[in-house]
């Protein structure tokens, strides 16, 4: 039985498409492998007044690459029917950039209150 070869044409930059998934992948497979040396809640929410308003369950660590898994998603069924390849490239590179502060920041809030 041979397996169909998908066709990934339409992606700029396909091994960057790749590596950003596979960035978010890594860091919810850390995040599950880290949850229990995580407190019960964790500081997320730092738009809101220092304190017991900044703190949510740890579950929540998983939001920032599963969003960021999901924007990417979005950006490329964009860049699968945009023709410009200058908004190609722009899309792909906001997506990796999400992924690079996504990452940033679930690594910073495990390091402040994980016990590793």
């Amino acid at each position: 039985m041979k397996l169909k070869k998908t066709n990934l044409n339409f992606l700029p930059k396909p091994a960057v498409t790749i590596t950003i998934f596979l960035l978010n992948i890594i860091v919810l497979i850390f995040i599950f492998a880290v949850r229990s040396l995580l407190p019960p809640e964790i500081p997320l929410l730092y738009g809101k007044p220092s304190g017991k308003e900044q703190l949510v369950p740890k579950i929540y660590l998983f939001m920032p690459p599963s969003l960021t898994i999901v924007f990417l998603l979005l950006n490329l069924i964009l860049i699968k029917f945009i023709k410009d390849k200058f908004l190609q490239y722009s899309l792909l590179s906001l997506s990796l950039i999400v992924t690079i502060l996504s990452t940033i920041t679930v690594l910073k809030i495990i390091s402040i209150v994980g016990n590793l």
